[in-house]
């Protein structure tokens, strides 16, 4: 296995689009990197200029510490899954798997042992005399996926590999890559729109917005530490609720008024904000979905974090229920709620809800920025 290390790589297109801005990443030898972003963000083009099957306009490209920008795609010993599986139609599975190791000329009995190893590590053994048009979407997957693995490459390149499936599907199929991922001990790079997977998948994951990487980090960090309101809202479902809001200092303390909704910032934000200088001023606050409360004993701990709202809406999720919520005021907002599913609460009722506000983020108005 082999690591892949970015350094200001930048993809600009003979129209003039400016795809890829100065990535400079890293994946580490065995690590499951996913790109992450919204379509358009330059996620596959990175990949892509990785596989060698896109030109690098700049920067370089470093492949088990070679820099292989100048070296063609069949040359990196990559192997690569792509979001419409690439198979061959007149071919068995059998002979699918093992069309790379048929043109590396290697022995027939040392084919027929490693086509019947993926198979059966993938579980498809028995299909391999079937052809593709026989095959079901998630046994295509598998197909190309023991396609990869003969190979035995030094990376795996996934470019939306589970996009074309049903969301059962795609939630066993996301299993099954990670389980093979940790069985093989394989480097992956992972291209997905779908936060899910990413949140899910990846060791670490690297969030793309208009070419540029905003933030590479683990799951979790991405998740309770975002670097702007960008990341904070595209990591989430349902996603973050964003709040223009007024820092205003008084003698018992600083607050965030929300028109006519004036809850207590705790004093670890209050000292921030004060020392960064958003004392009586604008920012963007944050807040997830589960920190958003309508239980009676959550708001009798917290009586200065209320918020008076309308119910829109409620959608009944099993385990929970999402509250779609406008505040009471002259400038309302919106808010989504994770609730218990045995909340009362009823579209056009009016109701309380407390905000969580040591779970609360904090975003200059004008950057987005992070203000921690």
């Amino acid at each position: 296995m082999a690591g892949v290390n970015l350094i200001n790589v930048n993809k600009v297109f003979p129209n003039g689009v400016h795809a890829v801005k100065n990535v400079s990443l890293r994946v580490d030898e065995k690590e499951f990197m996913v790109l992450v972003g919204p379509s358009g963000c330059g996620k596959t083009t990175t990949l892509r200029m990785i596989a060698g099957l896109e030109e690098v306009s700049s920067g370089e490209v470093f492949i088990d510490d070679k820099r292989v920008n100048d070296l063609p795609a069949k040359n990196r010993d990559i192997a690569m899954v792509f979001q419409n599986y690439a198979l061959y139609p007149h071919m068995t599975v059998f002979e699918n798997i093992s069309f790379v190791l048929e043109l590396r000329k290697m022995p027939r009995e040392e084919i027929k042992r490693c086509v019947n190893e993926a198979a059966q590590m993938l579980e498809i053994t028995d299909l391999l005399k079937r052809k593709p048009k026989q095959l079901s979407g998630g046994q295509r997957q598998r197909v190309a996926l023991g396609r990869a693995m003969v190979r035995e490459p030094k990376v795996f390149l996934m470019d939306e590999p589970l996009s074309n499936l049903d969301a059962k599907l795609r939630v066993q199929m996301r299993s099954e890559i990670s389980k093979l991922h940790r069985r093989l001990g394989t480097t992956v790079v992972y291209v997905t729109h779908d936060q899910v997977e990413a949140m899910t998948m990846g060791t670490r994951i690297a969030v793309m917005h208009g070419g540029v990487v905003h933030q590479v980090a683990d799951p979790q960090t991405i998740y309770e530490k975002p670097v702007n309101a960008f990341v904070a809202g595209f990591i989430g479902s349902p996603a973050i609720n964003f709040l223009r809001g007024d820092i205003v200092e008084g003698t018992n303390g600083m607050w965030l008024n929300l028109d006519n909704n004036k809850v207590n910032i705790p004093e670890g934000y209050a000292k921030v904000l004060r020392a960064r200088g958003y004392a009586n001023k604008a920012v963007l606050a944050g807040i997830r979905p589960e920190n958003v409360h309508d239980d009676e004993q959550f708001m009798a701990n917290s009586p200065h974090s209320v918020v008076e709202t309308v119910v829109e809406n409620t959608e009944l999720m099993g385990p929970e229920t999402h509250l779609y919520l406008r505040s009471v005021g002259h400038s309302p907002f919106n808010l989504v709620a994770r609730v218990s599913p045995r909340t009362k609460a009823r579209p056009g009722n009016n109701i309380r809800v407390a905000l969580d506000m040591e779970r609360i983020y904090f975003f200059d108005l004008n950057t987005e920025a992070a203000i921690y």
